[in-house]
């Protein structure tokens, strides 16, 4: 585990490197361009199976996803922060387990912060490819209620995690102030109880 975080860690610090040289790069650039996005997205994930339990069987799998994005162009190269929020969603079930029946359900609500950047390949005048490359860090709000043998519980389940998001999207360019976007994401690391977690978004930038 302890190695495990070591690479995880020195993968960051890594991108975060490169992100520093390519900034230094860019501020030799002639053309500086700010921008705000806001982008509206589906968040899927898949669950791992811990001590028995399959977590997709806890938690719901679906959440709407907002964000508000800030970031720069230089040229060719863009730099952006992000803030994003999710949907409260919740989930319920139950079990017998010999002669007793445990019923529950979960509320989970995701925010978080982001920072990264990319590279804007033009496919002609009005369209772009934009690979990307974020560094995440996520607060999960979980709220586990259970109901056994007539008695509730309540318990908090929640917690934080940080993450590697690689992003690809294609850009229409509307005019000199405004594009639209059709975006995909996966997170590269998983997140607390989940894997293959993956976006599917469209977003509107306003550029200064």
């Amino acid at each position: 585990l302890s190695n495990f975080m070591m690479l995880k860690k020195s993968m960051i610090i890594k991108i975060t490197k490169l992100l520093v040289i390519a900034f230094l790069f860019a501020l030799n650039a002639n053309a500086e361009q700010p921008y705000l996005k806001f982008n509206v997205s589906k968040l899927k994930t898949d669950y791992i199976t811990q001590d028995g339990i399959n977590y997709k069987d806890v938690y719901a799998d679906e959440y709407d996803v907002y964000s508000l994005i800030g970031g720069y162009e230089f040229n060719e190269i863009f730099f952006e922060g992000r803030y994003f929020w999710s949907s409260e969603e919740s989930k319920s079930g139950s079990a017998t387990v010999g002669a007793v029946t445990v019923s529950g359900s979960t509320d989970v609500e995701i925010d978080g912060f982001s920072i990264g950047g990319g590279y804007n390949f033009n496919i002609n005048e009005n369209l772009r490819f934009k690979p990307s490359i974020h560094y995440v860090e996520i607060d999960v709000d979980a709220n586990l209620n259970l109901t056994i043998a007539g008695s509730s519980f309540t318990f908090d389940a929640g917690g934080s995690d940080e993450t590697i998001e690689g992003k690809m999207a294609i850009e229409y360019v509307v005019n000199d102030k405004m594009d639209f976007a059709l975006n995909y994401s996966e997170y590269l690391d998983d997140i607390t109880t989940t894997k293959d977690a993956s976006t599917l978004g469209l977003e509107f930038k306003y550029k200064f």
